[in-house]
């Protein structure tokens, strides 16, 4: 729980609950107005950076994502003597899916193609909070450091069998959100429409592609549906490139196909990290459970299987909605 001379710092009283489903940070909400997170030191062991990133991209984008509570003399953050670092945000009564409502779809994929496009014109200087996030050969790096002490898994050879086709496809271009799933979508608890954008917590200079790729993975994970045949996927995956299309303007033709390839290499590095995390013995991602990482990379690997088979019809939809916004 939260330390009370934390409390304290923030001037906060009133009850104290856990909130959300994150598998990094721990974050509760004080009383009725406010949310208090502990940044993990294990995955950002700068967290600093964290907070001073958020701070560096606020005034493009303060109206898309929570506004900072301060401590009593102004500061954005206080570190414990453990290493943690605590931090508030305002808080906002507020929906949130693990698995979007199809009408949703269209509204979600309006509001992180906003805030891409905000991002876009941010000229800052930022910091890593993650060395070599969203980098593939990282990932795959820490893998075989873990793959020699234990046995051998039927995923580790699906990795070594993608690895043979698989190629990085990005360029960083722009600073992005890092993180782009459903869940940190907080909806309005009546209204179809997002009230602010939450977890900015792996700002960074990237591409845009790879926001995009996360948002399509995280659209579809869970589905229990065949990707390649579901006409409820296909509806889901066109609702949101129409959304996130209208906001966002691709740069030319040539990067229509960067975006339909990046669903399936997002899916394909995560399930990398999962895999990963399982053999170092749940190290990273938060589990109840022994086993449940090694799942997660299953299922990923599963979207990546699917997610591929369609990435020519998932280039015709990104071409169709960018079409679609440029004629009017």
């Amino acid at each position: 729980m939260i330390p009370e001379w934390v409390l304290a710092q923030f001037n906060l009283v009133g009850p104290v609950n856990t909130l959300g489903f994150g598998k990094i940070n721990d974050t509760y909400k004080v009383g009725n107005n406010t949310v208090v997170q502990r940044i993990n030191p294990f995955v950002f062991t700068n967290p600093k950076n964290v907070v001073e990133n958020y701070r560096n991209v606020l005034s493009h984008v303060r109206d898309l994502v929570p506004a900072i509570v301060q401590t009593m003399d102004g500061r954005d953050s206080v570190s414990d003597a453990q290493g943690s670092l605590w931090r508030a945000f305002e808080y906002y009564d507020s929906r949130t899916f693990k698995s979007l409502p199809d009408s949703l779809c269209l509204i979600a994929g309006k509001a992180y193609g906003r805030l891409l496009s905000r991002l876009r014109e941010c000229e800052v200087d930022l910091q890593p909070s993650i060395e070599g996030f969203h980098l593939l050969a990282n990932y795959i790096e820490k893998f075989e450091q873990q793959r020699t002490k234990t046995l051998q898994l039927p995923e580790c050879e699906y990795v070594d069998q993608v690895l043979e086709e698989t190629i990085d496809f990005s360029v960083p271009t722009q600073v992005i959100h890092g993180d782009c799933k459903i869940g940190n979508l907080l909806f309005d608890p009546r209204l179809p429409q997002v009230l602010k954008i939450v977890d900015l917590d792996t700002l960074m200079l990237g591409c845009p592609s790879w926001d995009f790729g996360d948002l399509v993975r995280s659209l579809l994970t869970g589905l229990e549906v065949d990707v390649t045949s579901s006409s409820r996927v296909r509806f889901r995956v066109e609702q949101l490139c129409r959304g996130f299309f209208q906001q966002y303007r691709l740069d030319d033709r040539s990067s229509i196909m960067r975006f339909a390839a990046a669903p399936a290499h997002m899916s394909f590095m995560l399930g990398v990290r999962y895999l990963t995390d399982h053999l170092a013995g749940d190290m990273y991602f938060k589990v109840e459970r022994r086993g449940a990482n090694l799942e997660r990379a299953r299922q990923q690997f599963d979207l990546h299987r699917g997610l591929s088979k369609i990435q020519s019809e998932l280039a015709h939809s990104i071409e169709s909605a960018d079409a679609t916004k440029s004629s009017r």
